[in-house]
């Protein structure tokens, strides 16, 4: 595929994204047309990932098996992603991997624990704790691309998203060590220390372009179609201080 920002834009938005070169077994996928705000004849729908926990044969497949472990094999990960289409005529598949395989892989030491969720060794406080999160380099996420390919073959034409976790989400993380009903860290440090704030966010976005770059660009042969971003504690941040604290980033991923 190939993608332009020359697609109007509706009553008052922004231009986005349109996706103008497609192969010939997706340019019939009501997902991506709906993607490129063209009429559809229903509205699209894929099985979320974490529902894809309720289904017996996922319970069977992890069995035994850590969540950041699954994300790891590259026949796990294809496996599970696609047993909801064995299921249900839905008009997408989701990739199976969590919004911390980057991090893990550049090094954070982060695991998921059942009932908590990421739980981060050494969250980061410092300047010199940004040490410990390296670039990403080719072989680091050799599964995922793996998978994504062995997906693209076998899914034949149906669509396959991938996610990313939002610069917030994954800051969140990184300096409050887990899960947070306040995140008073996080918003202490980027408040308190913007250049150290920013400086997070930029080494973030940076591995977020590392994967695109290992994983193939998004559309093209063996690639994704389509990727979405995550960002559970986007609204914790205080307006107007908290908008202009990710503001650039997002500039700077346009």
């Amino acid at each position: 595929m190939v993608f332009s920002r020359t697609w109007p834009p509706p009553a008052g938005g922004r231009p986005c994204e349109m996706i103008t070169v497609v192969s010939p077994k997706l340019e019939d996928s009501v997902f991506l047309n709906a993607c490129r705000r063209q009429p559809v004849p229903y509205t699209p729908v894929w099985f979320m990932r974490q529902a894809g926990r309720s289904l017996p044969e996922y319970r069977a497949a992890r069995s035994g098996k850590a969540m950041v472990e699954a994300c790891t094999k590259p026949d796990l990960i294809t496996e599970i992603t696609l047993q909801p289409l064995r299921r249900y005529p839905v008009d997408a598949a989701i990739l199976f991997s969590d919004i911390v395989v980057p991090l893990r892989a550049a090094g954070v030491g982060i695991d998921i624990r059942t009932g908590i969720g990421p739980v981060v060794e050494q969250p980061i406080r410092e300047e010199v704790d940004l040490q410990r999160v390296r670039p990403l380099e080719p072989g680091d996420i050799h599964y995922v691309a793996e998978a994504v390919r062995a997906l693209v073959a076998e899914l034949d034409g149906t669509p396959l998203i991938g996610f990313a976790g939002g610069p917030f989400t994954l800051a969140s993380y990184l300096i409050d060590g887990g899960p947070s009903k306040s995140f008073d860290k996080t918003k202490s440090l980027m408040y308190g220390n913007p250049p150290l704030w920013n400086a997070l966010l930029r080494r973030r976005r940076s591995l977020g372009r590392a994967a695109v770059r290992l994983l193939g660009r998004r559309g093209q042969p063996g690639g994704l179609q389509e990727v979405g971003a995550a960002a559970q504690q986007a609204h914790l941040r205080r307006p107007g201080r908290g908008r202009r604290a990710a503001a650039a980033l997002r500039r700077q991923h346009r």
